[in-house]
């Protein structure tokens, strides 16, 4: 079994669809983030063997890996966003 995680689009639209069924406000990304957030303390509070330095020491890491894939998300999205500029050299009916 590979360590590498299994991001995909579908995972977060399944794991959106949860939370909007439990609370209709979660159509707003920013209102899922939070829940997002409150599972990922809810859960590293769970975790056991890890004391509290060591937790927060997980969780900076998992900070930064969130920021990356934010960064990631935003530059791929201003990528499509971007209008096509025209061919040049293109020859279109009624041109001269």
């Amino acid at each position: 079994m590979s360590d590498e995680l299994r991001f995909s689009g579908q995972l977060i639209s399944e794991m959106l669809d949860v939370i909007k069924r439990h609370d209709e406000r979660a159509e707003e990304d920013a209102v899922s983030a939070q829940y997002f957030a409150g599972m990922i303390g809810f859960l590293l509070g769970r975790v056991d063997g890890l004391n509290t330095e060591q937790k927060n020491a997980v969780l900076d890491d998992m900070r930064t890996f969130a920021g990356h894939v934010m960064q990631d998300v935003e530059q791929h999205r201003s990528q499509q966003a971007q209008p096509a500029e025209p061919t040049v050299g293109t020859w279109k009916p009624g041109d001269n």
